[in-house]
């Protein structure tokens, strides 16, 4: 059967009255496989069919427990209705199809707002600090014990160094010499991160629930300044920092996470500015003061992880990250790395 005919195929199985006009692959996520399917029903939304990868998200029920807790959450509150996709049901009930062995999901594709790989002016890293911001206050009456921590220590740097050593242990052929700068620039780090995850500990900055996946292409924008939080697969709990700092290393830089001339990264510091002042513009009299604090170097620690855990599948062998080309993997923890120095001399 050919790749059209069976998602359509698999979309007469939800709930919705869908008629597919056309197939759109949606490009650009790492980790899942995305379709837009264009519905000629009037009045009836097109979808997002999503193959969720269970490679990567081994419980999938897990998964799917939180995306729908949040989202009744928030879709409860009238304030914050339109920050979430809504989720499409199979037409038993069930929010996950399982299908020869694959995970799938539907959910509303939102086409009124706009997705933005980088941002072009401040107003945009306004509107999206505000909007990551407004996740955090939606979701603060959600009991944090009905999460499921479905990727264990997601964020925790320790945890990824010591992947990384294993990777160390049996790197993928001719890989080990061509990462070694990058892995220089970790090791000289090493302590500095830990610390930083140590201190968050010892102060006992309380853990909430967390996007995790705050990347600029994450919230869809529009006029309002409240946008949609999309890609919901790694909300868990943890701590704040980790979500500002993971949207600061995509918000307050002018390149891609994969640009390949990392001379031409810069840092834009009236960028990161406007993100911390919409976040906090929601979020202040929530957030603890050690919370706060802790902003100052959210961006440097989350750009630090995400190079530590791209040299890690490059040493692999490319298991986890989707890649264009044999050193992508590299290309982007070259990249992270340098946009974590230029944080920690801001």
């Amino acid at each position: 059967m050919e790749l059209n005919e069976k998602l359509i195929s698999l979309s007469t199985r939800f709930d919705i009255q869908l008629d597919v006009e056309s197939v759109i692959p949606i490009k650009g996520g790492h980790i899942n496989s995305s379709f837009r399917l264009k519905n000629s029903i009037s009045n009836q939304p097109d979808v997002l069919l999503q193959k969720v990868n269970h490679h990567v998200f081994t419980d999938v029920d897990a998964l799917m427990n939180n995306l729908v807790l949040v989202t009744n959450h928030i879709k409860n509150q009238k304030q914050y209705r339109e920050m979430v996709a809504d989720i499409i049901p199979t037409k038993s009930g069930e929010y996950v199809l399982k299908s020869d062995g694959e995970y799938w999901r539907m959910l509303e594709f939102i086409d009124q707002k706009k997705a933005f790989e980088v941002a072009d002016s401040a107003e945009v890293c306004r509107k999206a600090g505000f909007t990551y911001g407004s996740f955090l206050k939606a979701v603060e009456g959600i009991p944090i014990s009905e999460v499921n921590a479905h990727l264990p220590d997601f964020h925790d740097i320790n945890v990824r160094l010591s992947q990384l050593d294993e990777a160390l242990k049996k790197p993928v052929a001719n890989r080990l010499k061509n990462a070694e700068s990058s892995l220089q620039e970790i090791d000289r780090l090493r302590d500095t991160m830990s610390n930083r995850l140590k201190e968050a500990k010892s102060k006992n900055m309380p853990l909430r629930i967390l996007h995790n996946d705050t990347k600029l292409s994450n919230v869809l924008l529009g006029e309002r300044d409240l946008g949609t939080v999309v890609d919901l697969d790694t909300v868990m709990p943890g701590y704040v920092f980790f979500d500002v700092g993971d949207a600061l290393r995509s918000i307050a830089v002018n390149a891609k996470e994969d640009e390949r001339d990392c001379d031409s990264i810069e840092l834009l510091s009236q960028y990161k500015q406007a993100f911390v002042e919409g976040y906090l513009a929601v979020t202040d009299k929530l957030l603890e003061p050690v919370e706060v604090e802790s902003l100052d170097y959210a961006g440097a620690y989350m750009a630090y992880i995400m190079g530590v855990r791209f040299i890690t599948d490059y040493l692999n062998g490319d298991v986890y990250y989707s890649t264009s080309y044999p050193e992508h993997n590299l290309v982007r923890a070259k990249n992270q790395l340098k946009v974590c120095a230029l944080f920690s001399t801001q």
